[in-house]
């Protein structure tokens, strides 16, 4: 048998090669005798291993698509208690390499992210740890520490809550406003010169005795008509004696204890014979109650002045009454009492914007925020402060800012100004803050002389929510080797 199995295997060897080495080998039948084995050998090991396979696929698809699923990194990761787990952003685990030359070996430190940073450690009761600090109490710190605030933890601060000192309330500041009113310069008459009406529309007269309200055009033989604002003033009159005349208006303001009223009026005689030293009486009303009152003479000056009266009554009582405001020609010698440009204004505490300067103390040598046009001189900003007329250029130039404020809140505008170079001169700065819409607010000049720092500052009241502030150079008396230097730009609070 052992001979007959050798030539069976030398037969089917030799075969094999002839098959090997025959050209048509291919397409011979012994070709499809081996596809078909090893064809047959594949179904038999697939059919072995496909439980396997089934189970092995099932698992994977299990642990990705779960909530949950095991990795031989998920060991390391430091998950939070669930107390604390809370709105948490997704937890990504980044790898640390140990240094950036060392391939990845799996020794690499995992950290865990949550919501952009480290997971803070989970905080102990009271501020510290008891099993960590021997004398925590758990009740806010050490025995050491003495409360801050009132409250049940004690002290005698007052309060229930405890907690510390509570923080103190923004600070308040004076905040104007306009009270408007109606024909305020008895402009709404159209007279000619030397003409004048009974009577003023959106003015309420009042008499006692005789007496007579009215527009009137004075020409320039009847006053100082630099002192009149627009054409018309108004006229109060009356025989004299015991006899009186009020012209008054009451405003949409109403009255509030916490605020401050105020009215101004332009008031004084004519330069003819029934206008004199003519007495005058302003009152506040609020309802039927003064709460401001003033009063005097022209004093026969044939112009108009400035007179103002504030309210000096703070009473809750009142809040609510309307605002009324009234100019009385009283008993006396009796004439006309000439007056115009009236207006009031209501001034509150509130929070007020402190103004942001940017770049006001020139420290990067730039110009950054500002507007610079150095016009027929030269503005260069070194040595940390803006120089005006450099390179020895002739005076000029504007550098300028816009800034953010509260309308009717007063601020003032400071800064320093010198001389600076070797030269010798003197120079002038002009200061000016303008409003959003162009009108000039405030302005001031500076004359510094040679080596001399002057400090600069200027009150302003802004009618707009942004402001120009606004430093131009019109003046040097010599530009040689000497310039005019701006520094420390502010706008404050008072």
């Amino acid at each position: 048998m052992t001979g007959c199995r050798i030539a069976i295997g030398r037969t089917a060897l030799n075969r094999l090669r002839r098959f090997s080495a025959a050209e048509e080998g291919v397409a011979t039948i012994d070709w499809v005798l081996i596809c078909c084995g090893a064809t047959a050998a594949g179904a038999v090991a697939l059919n072995m291993g496909k439980d396997t396979f089934t189970q092995y696929s099932s698992n994977m698809r299990s642990e990705v698509q779960g909530s949950y699923f095991q990795a031989p990194w998920a060991d390391q990761l430091a998950i939070p208690q669930p107390e604390l787990w809370g709105e948490q952003a997704a937890i990504m685990p980044n790898a640390e390499r140990p240094d950036t030359e060392t391939p990845w070996g799996g020794n690499e430190t995992l950290t865990v992210v949550a919501n952009g940073g480290p997971l803070d450690p989970p905080p102990t009761e009271g501020g510290c740890d008891p099993e960590t600090t021997p004398d925590c109490t758990g009740d806010g710190g050490t025995p050491t520490e003495e409360p801050t605030g009132g409250g049940d933890a004690g002290g005698d601060t007052g309060g229930d809550t405890g907690g510390g000192t509570p923080p103190e309330p923004p600070p308040l500041f004076p905040v104007r406003a306009d009270m408007p009113m109606l024909n305020a310069g008895f402009e709404e008459a159209q007279l000619m010169n030397g003409l004048w009406t009974i009577g003023i529309p959106q003015w309420t007269a009042s008499y006692v005795g005789e007496g007579l309200v009215g527009d009137f055009n004075p020409g320039w033989w009847s006053i100082d008509e630099s002192t009149v604002t627009g054409q018309n003033v108004g006229v109060i009159y009356h025989d004299g004696g015991t006899n009186s005349t009020a012209l008054s208006q009451t405003l949409d303001a109403v009255y509030y204890a916490g605020a401050t009223y105020e009215f101004s009026v332009d008031i004084g005689d004519g330069s003819y014979s029934y206008s004199g030293d003519q007495p005058y009486v302003l009152n506040i009303y609020a309802g039927s109650t003064v709460i401001g009152t003033t009063s005097g003479s022209t004093g026969d000056i044939n112009r108009l002045e400035t007179v103002t009266v504030t309210a000096t009554v703070s009473d809750p009582a009142l809040n609510g009454a309307p605002i009324r405001f009234e100019i009385v020609n009283p008993p006396g010698p009796g004439g006309d009492l000439i007056v115009d440009n009236i207006r009031g204004t209501v001034t509150t505490l509130e929070e007020a914007i402190v103004p942001t300067v940017v770049n006001g103390d020139f420290a990067s040598n730039t110009g950054t925020g500002w507007h610079l046009n150095s016009g027929t001189g030269q503005i260069v900003i070194y040595e940390q402060s803006l120089g005006f007329n450099a390179w020895d250029r002739p005076a000029g130039g504007v550098a300028s800012q816009v800034v953010t404020v509260t309308p009717g809140a007063d601020y003032v505008l400071t800064a320093d100004v010198f001389e600076f170079g070797s030269g010798v001169a003197s120079h002038a700065l002009q200061a000016t803050v303008l409003s959003a819409t162009g009108a000039t607010l405030a302005q001031t000049t500076v004359t510094v002389e040679d080596g001399q720092l002057l400090p600069l500052e200027l009150p302003f009241v802004s009618t707009t929510e942004q402001v120009t502030l606004q430093f131009t150079n019109p003046w040097s008396s010599w530009t040689a080797a000497t310039d005019l230097k701006l520094d420390n730009v502010a706008v404050s609070l008072p």
